[in-house]
């Protein structure tokens, strides 16, 4: 056992594959909370779920749901990162038919940019990974979820990374 875990590092460290950091802390919300995150919308409609059966991973998801359509903003402010290119990526699911969904970075520099990715829903248990990059060019990104929904609409996210890629 020693000798295949030895073998494995010597070819992970030789070809140069390493594992990139997550600046997303409780990325899969498996907290159960939305701790460190800033929810414009109600908390009734979007919120922090515990339900296995609807998490990519882990048992916990970022889940929306209401009888009526709404609007609501999740962001976070990552402060104290390298400056380069970043990747942005989420796993999401839902009914679809929304008006809009969006993961979103801005105020990774002076210009005033948004890099955005549009979600589409397609089902239950369908679940597809979204992914934008953008140049963080002052230590800092806000990144978040966007979200303007019609009646009955529901979906959940999970498993956020922001990693730097350059």
């Amino acid at each position: 056992m020693k000798k295949c875990l030895m073998l494995l590092l010597a070819c992970v460290f030789s070809t140069g594959i390493l594992f990139a950091q997550n600046y997303v802390t409780d990325s899969s919300f498996e907290s159960g909370t939305l701790d460190g995150w800033t929810l414009d919308g109600d908390g009734a409609d979007c919120y922090a779920d515990k339900n296995a059966d609807n998490a990519h991973t882990g048992e916990w998801t970022y889940k929306y749901w209401k009888k009526t359509g709404f609007k609501s903003t999740l962001a976070r402010k990552i402060t104290g990162i390298p400056n380069g290119t970043y990747s942005l990526s989420i796993w999401a699911m839902g009914g679809g038919g929304e008006k809009s969904i969006q993961l979103f970075a801005s105020e990774f520099d002076s210009s005033g940019k948004k890099a955005v990715a549009e979600i589409k829903n397609t089902g239950w248990k369908k679940w597809k990974q979204y992914n934008v990059e953008f140049p963080v060019k002052n230590g800092e990104v806000t990144i978040g979820i966007y979200l303007d929904t019609k009646s009955g609409n529901w979906g959940n996210f999970d498993d956020i990374e922001l990693v730097k890629i350059k």
